[in-house]
């Protein structure tokens, strides 16, 4: 259901943007694209970046385990032990 949801949300998504594109004259909204999303989306991954240090309670705890996988991908965390860190702070450091 949740993988039905987010099809038919993104089919909605791109039907509504190439609908605009339409309506719009030409290249005022490759313009309003390239001058509006830039800043909105650096600033939605910036503040993510800075939540899995600040928030690392709360990103550590949807670390999936490891093995999760089921040994088909086993995710490494070099230099882990070096550093004193779990499996779960590890990841959660790195990716923020």
């Amino acid at each position: 259901a949740i993988c039905g949801g987010i099809a038919v949300g993104t089919v909605a998504c791109v039907a509504g943007l190439n609908g605009l594109e339409s309506v719009l004259p030409d290249g005022w909204f490759g313009a309003w694209r390239d001058y509006t999303w830039p800043l909105p989306l650096g600033g939605i991954f910036a503040a993510a970046g800075v939540a899995h240090f600040t928030l690392a309670d709360a990103f550590i705890a949807i670390v999936p385990p490891k093995g999760t996988w089921g040994g088909l991908w086993q995710v490494p965390a070099p230099g882990a032990e070096e550093l004193n860190l779990s499996y779960a702070e590890y990841h959660c450091y790195w990716t923020g």
